[in-house]
């Protein structure tokens, strides 16, 4: 599915500045410059938010300990539960999305498994 099929999606905004925590370094797909949105895949069984931090320095050429805490930004238990798997009759639908800003950058993590990063000056469709 393509983030154009997420027509009328539901979008939950929250800004705040900061950033990561301690989570291990793994390879993503995304590239080194925010300039545009870099897109990562997260697995149904991995943490979001530790994919989330991952992402961001992964985007950003720094370590993930090197960023402030998520939890500066956005609760990073409640960001795990409201992405957590579930049984399919409970499942999210596939385009609700949670906006928000996360060391000068625009984190969006879909119900789809995507993380979107891109600068805070882009507009999100």
């Amino acid at each position: 599915m393509t983030d154009d099929q997420y027509s009328g999606s539901e979008t939950i905004e929250t800004t705040a500045s900061s950033t990561a925590s301690t989570a291990s370094p793994r390879s993503t797909t995304v590239g080194s410059e925010p300039a545009t949105p870099q897109t990562n895949i997260y697995a149904a069984d991995e943490s979001v938010s530790e994919a989330v931090v991952e992402t961001v320095a992964s985007v950003s050429g720094v370590d993930p300990v090197e960023l402030d805490p998520l939890y500066y930004t956005i609760d990073p238990d409640a960001l795990d539960a409201l992405f957590a798997p579930r049984p399919a009759a409970g499942d999210l639908p596939r385009d609700v999305r949670l906006s928000f800003s996360y060391v000068g950058l625009r984190v969006t993590v879909t119900a789809a498994g995507r993380i979107i990063v891109e600068d805070e000056d882009l507009d999100v469709d």
